[in-house]
Formats: C-alpha cells, sequence, structure tokens
C-alpha cells in the first residue's frame, strides 16, 4: 500500500474543502464561471486522451454535456448557498472516507475488471461515515427534515460512486490510467470531479422534488 499517497490525497481533500468552502461563501457569483472552465478543462481531456486509432469518446462526451447542462440549470432555477455546500461536502467525505477506508481495510473488490481500487468495506465505511457528518451538518444549519436529508445523502452518494465507476470504465475501455497529468499525482481534472459529473444530474433531478 503507498501510504505516502493516501496520506497526500487525505491532506489534498482536506485543503480542497476549505478552500471550496471559503470561495462557495464569499465568491458564489463566480461558482458558474469557475466550473464552466472546469468543464472545458474535462472536454479537452475526453477529446485528447479518451480516444484510440479507431473511435473516441462520443458518449462520453455527451454525459459530461448533460451534466455541465445540469448544473448550470441549477445554478439558473434552483441555487441555494448552504444547499450546495451541503451538495460539495457529501461528495468529498465520500470520495475521502472511501479511498481511505478502502485502502486500509478493503479486501474485497466491487468490480475488479473495471475499478480495481473500489472495496465493498470502502465503499460501506464511506457511506456510513458521510451519512454520519451529513446528520451532523443538516442538523447544525436546519437544512432539511431528518427523513429528507438521508434521503438527499443516498442519492448523492449512490450518484458519486455511480460516477467514478462511469469514468473508470472509461478508462479501462480506452487503456489509459489518468484522464490526462493535469494534477502531478493525481490524474487529471475529470479523475478528481468524476463524482461531482454524475452528482450533478442527479442534483438537479432532486431540486425538482423537494
Amino acid at each position: 500500500m503507498d501510504f505516502r499517497n493516501l496520506i497526500s490525497r487525505f491532506f489534498t481533500s482536506l485543503f480542497l474543502i476549505l478552500f471550496l468552502f471559503i470561495f462557495i461563501y464569499y465568491y458564489e457569483q463566480y461558482i458558474p464561471f469557475v466550473i464552466l472552465l472546469i468543464y472545458i478543462m474535462i472536454f479537452c481531456e475526453i477529446l485528447f486522451f479518451f480516444k484510440n486509432k479507431k473511435q473516441r469518446s462520443f458518449v462520453l462526451f455527451l454525459y459530461v454535456f448533460l451534466s455541465l447542462t445540469s448544473i448550470e440549470i441549477y445554478f439558473i432555477y434552483f441555487y441555494e448557498k448552504i444547499i450546495f455546500l451541503y451538495f460539495i461536502l457529501l461528495i468529498i467525505c465520500f470520495d475521502i472516507f472511501s479511498y481511505v477506508f478502502g485502502s486500509l481495510f478493503g479486501k474485497k473488490k466491487i468490480i475488479p475488471k473495471i475499478s480495481p481500487n473500489k472495496t465493498i468495506f470502502g465503499f460501506v465505511a464511506g457511506s456510513l461515515f458521510t451519512l454520519f457528518i451529513s446528520m451532523i451538518f443538516n442538523d447544525y444549519f436546519y437544512i432539511f427534515s431528518f427523513f429528507t436529508s438521508i434521503i438527499f445523502s443516498i442519492i448523492i452518494i449512490l450518484s458519486a460512486f455511480i460516477g467514478d465507476f462511469i469514468e473508470s470504465f472509461y478508462k479501462r475501455y480506452f487503456n489509459i490510467k489518468n484522464s490526462s497529468n493535469f494534477l502531478p499525482g493525481h490524474g487529471g481534472i475529470f479523475d478528481r470531479l468524476d463524482s461531482f459529473v454524475m452528482c450533478s444530474i442527479s442534483m438537479l433531478i432532486i431540486c425538482f422534488f423537494i
């Protein structure tokens, strides 16, 4: 096990949480523009890395475009600062805890041929710790009722999990390790935001029912 990479990713994620919360809290008017720039970088990664001699990933491109459309619609019609912070917190917490517990204690793989690093223990532990933090955050800020917050959290957790697998599937399909080398030691932008891409679609759908 690469403990150095584990520690690096853990503290990088903690720093990212702090940075995102400060940025969202004080500079929320710039979020749609920043998100657009991030998605443009993801599109570039898909165009230049997710390809082979015979084909490019047109379906993957459409999937990311749907995600971009969803998050921009969300900001136009449904955006609320505290709910968006809640949304981001859940994604990052699940990513951190599932990776940490999966790396330290996970043995049985979920779908090893697609994502060899994803374990059942990592998924379960990551989900439980994320739900615990979700309840604390929701109770402190009075965002949703208890039942609604649990449903919201479960949907985001499952969406994050699916988003990770979608990107992993396409990386295996095109025989690449990372979406790019934009972030040294961490891969590309898509590697770090694969969960967010799927969760953005789910977030828009949720907003029609809450």
